[in-house]
């Protein structure tokens, strides 16, 4: 699977809204807001673009759940210590 490597980030517009998901040096996607056409609720387009911008970190942590959970033997404690971790963060980095 490939998509877009780095840190996915929400950049804001001056008026507060989220405008574009990018990475350094690469556009994601561009957040426009047709006006009139569509129920506009602005922290709901901002939690939107926060889980997007998370894509690639989900995927990451799917795949080590898969690894730790698929593999063969057991599971030692300190690999699901931190997958719960790594799930706190992320959905508290959505949700914030």
């Amino acid at each position: 699977m490939r998509h877009t490597k780095g840190k996915w980030e929400v950049e804001i517009a001056k008026d507060g809204n989220p405008k574009r998901i990018s990475t350094k040096d690469t556009v994601i996607c561009d957040i426009n807001y047709a006006s009139g056409l569509y129920p506009f609720d602005r922290e709901q387009t901002k939690i939107n673009a926060r889980l997007i911008s998370k894509a690639p970190e989900m995927y990451e942590a799917l795949k080590t759940i898969r690894d730790a959970f698929w593999s063969e033997g057991e599971k030692p404690k300190e690999q699901v210590k931190d997958l719960k971790s790594i799930a706190i963060r992320i959905l508290n980095e959505i949700e914030s």
